[in-house]
């Protein structure tokens, strides 16, 4: 279903569904959605994938446009690595499993993105304001219908929150926004925190 929605949205013939139009322009616009499919299947992880477009009544009126596919076999990880991780000490078991993507898992790159951003949000509320995350190198293994990831971490330190240091003629003085804030010198840093922070001095219309 989620392969569909995209190439709906994308297809060229979907998007000039109602032109009217010459069957030659029909065929290339067939041949460009054959090609969009084919990458929205390596997407999802079928690195084989083949599609071809066939056009049906030429010299009528209307025109079908048929796209076989042969999908091929569904590559999966056979190894997905953080280099880096174990710098984060005691918390990099817990950062590893914020990484939503196993071994045996399909090669999806949807699915790396996703795994991405949500150990970085894990990271940023867990101490680690600092934690980057380098380019994903994805290798796929076309003989064994697989692929490897490896994607570099940088930690960067796990920290707490010091004492709160107002910028200069600012509004707020250190001790009101100690008040305002809902955390304290020496909690664990909470990206949340701070935009819960910010929020609060806006909501004071100041």
């Amino acid at each position: 279903d989620r392969l569909d929605e995209r190439f709906d949205a994308l297809s060229t013939l979907r998007n000039n569904d109602e032109d009217a139009t010459f069957a030659a322009q029909i065929a290339r616009r067939a041949s460009d959605d054959a090609d969009l499919l084919q990458n929205l299947l390596r997407i999802e992880g079928y690195y084989d994938a083949l599609t071809y477009s066939e056009l049906l009544g030429a010299g009528q009126n209307r025109i079908e446009v048929m796209l076989d596919v042969e999908p091929g076999s569904l590559y999966r990880f056979s190894r997905v690595a953080l280099p880096g991780i174990d710098a984060a000490g005691a918390d990099s078991g817990r950062l590893r499993s914020a990484f939503d993507l196993n071994e045996g898992d399909p090669v999806n790159q949807d699915a790396v993105v996703a795994a991405r951003t949500g150990l970085v949000g894990v990271a940023a509320e867990s101490g680690y304001p600092f934690f980057e995350t380098g380019e994903p190198d994805l290798v796929v293994d076309r003989a064994a219908d697989s692929g490897t990831l490896d994607l570099p971490v940088t930690p960067g330190g796990r920290f707490v929150f010091g004492r709160i240091v107002p910028r200069k003629n600012d509004l707020f003085g250190a001790r009101h926004l100690g008040r305002i804030a809902r955390f304290d010198p020496g909690d664990l840093f909470r990206r949340s925190d701070v935009e819960d922070l910010n929020s609060a001095l806006i909501a004071t219309g100041l």
